[in-house]
């Protein structure tokens, strides 16, 4: 989201009040017409100009930054834990998973995560007795 803001407040930094013309050239609406941008006895016909229109950059503003894009930001980031991220290690993906939801969202999901991390200990617990007593090395 805050590269959405950032991408928004450059769009709407450069922009310049210009607006390309149908015959692409770049008319500035306080050259050489009148208010609307057109001259008195041109007819209408570009809804580029019409100011019931919404602006391009105001339109791709809008598509980039939804209203309800705050709200949705909030509540993924009461859900998931600060230090989250993207892993492509298997295990470390694995790991992230686990431990991305916040303790206390859901009752069932924090037994099942005590639950993994006591299974994943007797795991490495095991290992290490069957290499004491083999005399090898055991990898998990």
């Amino acid at each position: 989201m805050i590269v959405m803001q950032d991408v928004v407040t450059v769009l709407h930094t450069h922009d310049t009040g210009e607006r390309p013309n149908r015959s692409g050239t770049v008319d500035s609406a306080a050259e050489e017409q009148g208010q609307d941008g057109r001259d008195s006895g041109e007819k209408q016909d570009d809804d580029m100009r019409d100011p019931n229109q919404p602006d391009l950059i105001d339109a791709i503003s809008t598509n980039l930054l939804p209203p309800c894009t705050e709200s949705v930001l909030n509540k993924i980031t009461s859900v998931l834990t600060q230090s989250t991220s993207f892993s492509k290690n298997s295990l470390a993906a694995q790991h992230q998973e686990c431990f991305a939801v916040s303790v206390g969202v859901d009752g069932l999901l924090d037994v099942a995560r005590k639950t993994y991390l006591q299974t994943v200990e007797e795991i490495y617990a095991e290992a290490e007795n069957l290499a004491v007593t083999h005399g090898c090395t055991v990898k998990v």
